[in-house]
């Protein structure tokens, strides 16, 4: 690839990921204008999240994983579509707020979900030796931990704090709840067609977040 073409690759990202920040900053914006925020509920673990669709991917291209203070690389993982009750863990603030995380990984959420109740993210995860993305979600309670930055959690702390859900009772997605949730694996060039296409299911589950899926589809320049 030219010099000048990898230069509008990242540009392209840079003003896609603008206009997402843009929408999520607006509904920050919304509600600091008003007092009556919700508080973050205490043991935030405890809220359920229901699994609504998983959609393992693979990427020909990795891309970095920065809900994580390692930012680790990865070229596979799974697409999931959570249900969650509890409006007050997914209102946008301007610190700290619960983090997603199933397993012994932190989840990336692609869109902010408080007024559906539904969240799009992204989960990392490797590649089994025929190829398949291996994530066991039948084995990894989906749960918000306490407020913080992913981008500041390492790996230890994210396992310290998968165990502290278990020991709160925090359990496993039930096998039926993940085999009707699971849907057919898909590959994508990179990272930016993934969220391309994520879009579609912002969509569908979170209609009311317009800007953010106008971002989302924006082409990279060059395109």
């Amino acid at each position: 690839m030219s010099t000048s073409k990898t230069s509008l690759f990242s540009l392209g990202r840079v003003l896609a990921l603008s206009l997402v920040l843009v929408s999520a900053g607006t509904a920050v914006v919304a509600w600091s204008n008003q007092d009556d925020m919700p508080e973050i509920p205490e043991n935030t673990a405890s809220y359920p999240v229901n699994l609504v669709q998983a959609i393992p991917f693979t990427l020909d291209e990795t891309f970095t994983h920065w809900y994580r203070a390692e930012q680790p690389q990865f070229d596979a993982g799974m697409l999931v579509v959570l249900s969650v009750k509890e409006l007050a863990l997914l209102t946008p603030r301007q610190h700290y707020m619960p983090v997603l995380q199933i397993g012994a990984e932190t989840a990336e959420p692609l869109n902010m979900g408080d007024l559906s109740g539904n969240v799009i993210a992204i989960l990392p995860g490797t590649r089994k030796s025929d190829g398949s993305v291996d994530i066991d979600l039948a084995n990894s309670p989906i749960f918000y931990g306490e407020p913080a930055l992913g981008e500041e959690m390492d790996i230890q702390m994210v396992r310290e704090r998968l165990k502290t859900a278990r020991l709160q009772g925090v359990g496993n997605p039930s096998e039926e709840m993940v085999d009707a949730a699971m849907r057919e694996a898909m590959h994508f060039a990179n990272d930016h067609e993934l969220r391309r296409w994520a879009a579609d299911l912002i969509e569908a589950y979170s209609p009311q977040e317009v800007d953010l899926v106008t971002g989302l589809r924006v082409p990279l320049v060059g395109e």
